[in-house]
This record gives structure tokens, sequence and C-alpha cells, in this order.
């Protein structure tokens, strides 16, 4: 017994299964060689890994031993179903505004009703959160301004929203100076993957003066000057005339001030 638990017990410990040590370890291993898809490599190895030890625990009829191999089975299982239905929610978001141009208005709303699935699937608090933002975008996008306070009201309240949504709901009360800072932070390829999409398809239809109170001159300069090129040049392929004038005259520094009195909160 002595032997079983210091040797045995810590050996069974290594293997790469999730969440257990061995599992963790191959997590960090595969995330720092491959950093766009070490995670979901992990929890595939988890899967593979897990069903033999499943399978090897029945035809040895070690109780415990398949107890373990089948709740991390399944734990991984539940996580990779959920990343694959919030990645086709964002395969949906960028599909809206391909080749810079807008798409069909309703793949917001099919972006949208992958990401509420995916919240439905989402294996913890984390994953709710992640999914639950991408909610609140795509009711923007789509100029449902109920259902993203909704979608916002509904956000994990042990999870802190991520800096991006935060500098989106300051910006849409108002508070350019918190927003700026907020933005300072985020990915410049992440904001430019939320807001330029967001900011074409209210352009198009009729949300025109709600983009225009966002393009303040302390906000914009929180922005990379790449961003806002390609903000410029996405707002100008659309047909967005008043809010590609307004980018452009914020990037020569001389746009004049905005009547910010009455912001729109989701």
């Amino acid at each position: 017994d002595l032997l079983w638990a210091n040797v045995g017990w810590s050996v069974l410990n290594l293997v790469p299964i999730l969440p257990y040590d061995g599992g963790l370890a191959a997590m960090a291993v595969l995330g720092r060689l491959f950093p766009n898809r070490g995670v979901r490599m992990a929890y595939q190895l988890t899967v593979v890994v897990a069903g033999l030890a499943l399978a090897a625990s029945i035809y040895t009829r070690w109780i415990w031993t398949g107890y373990l191999a089948a709740r991390a089975l399944f734990a991984s299982l539940r996580v990779l179903r959920f990343d694959g239905t919030l990645a086709r929610a964002w395969e949906r978001w960028d599909a809206a505004l391909a080749g810079g141009h807008p798409q069909t208005p309703g793949r917001f709303a099919d972006a949208r009703k992958e990401a509420e699935q995916a919240a439905q699937r989402a294996p913890d608090a984390f994953g709710r959160a992640r999914a639950t933002e991408l909610v609140v975008f795509a009711c923007l996008a789509s100029k449902d301004a109920a259902g993203a306070k909704t979608a916002y009201d509904s956000f994990p309240a042990e999870v802190l929203p991520s800096a991006l949504l935060r500098a989106i709901v300051a910006l849409d009360t108002g508070e350019h100076a918190k927003a700026g800072t907020l933005l300072r932070v985020v990915q410049p390829a992440l904001i430019g993957r939320v807001v330029i999409p967001m900011m074409v398809a209210w352009g198009t239809s009729g949300w025109e003066d709600r983009a225009m109170a966002w393009l303040d001159e302390e906000t914009f300069a929180a922005l990379p000057e790449e961003l806002t090129r390609a903000m410029a040049e996405a707002l100008h392929n659309s047909g967005c005339r008043a809010l590609s004038a307004r980018v452009d005259e914020l990037r020569r520094g001389a746009a004049p001030p905005l009547d910010l009195s009455s912001p729109v909160a989701p």
C-alpha cells in the first residue's frame, strides 16, 4: 500500500489527462509550442488518453481509476464542444464584414445564436463569460440595444468583463476617458475585429449617430495608427461617408467637438 501511494499513484498522476497534474503539464508544454491551439490540443489529448484509460479500467475492473478517466473524458468533451460552438459564432461574426464590405445582416444574428448556444454549453463561468460577451457584441451590431442590455445583465457575477467590453460600455455612456484607458490595454487586432464591423453595421443601417458619438478625440488617441487607417478604409469601402470623414478628421487631429450630452447606453 505504501509503495502504491508513494510511487504508483504519483506515476498515474503524470499521465497527460486534464485536470490532473500530467494534463496540466501537457497543456503548459503544448501551449508554449503551439500558442494558438495548444490548449485545445491538450483537451484532445485528454480525450484520447482518458478513453484508453477508461477501456483499460473496464478490462481490469479498476473501478476508481475508471471513474477518474470517465470524469476527465466527459469534461474534456464538454470543453471541446463549447470551444467548437464559440469558434463557429466568431466565424459568423467575421463573415459579416468579409473583404471590408458589409455582408448579409443576418450573419450577426447567426453569430448571436451560436454564442447563446455556447453560453449554454459553457463548462464554467469563465467560458460563459466569453460567450456572453459575443452575444452583447452581436446584439449591438444588430441594433438590438435591449438584447445587449439583457445579455450584459446576465454576465457571470464572479467574472470581470474583458477590457474591451468595459470600454464599449464606457463609450456608450459617454465616459470617453475611461474608454480610452481601457482600449490601451486591448490588443489592436481584437479591437479591429469587434469595433470596425460594429461601426460599419451602424453606418449602413441607421445607427450612424451612435457610431459618431463614439468617435471622440480622447478615445481615438488610444487607438494605434494602423487600426484607425483600417477603420477609415472599412467605412469608406462600405459607403459610410459621414463616419469615414469623421475618422479622417480625427486622424488629422482637426476634428470639431461633438455634442455628447445624450449618450445612449446599451
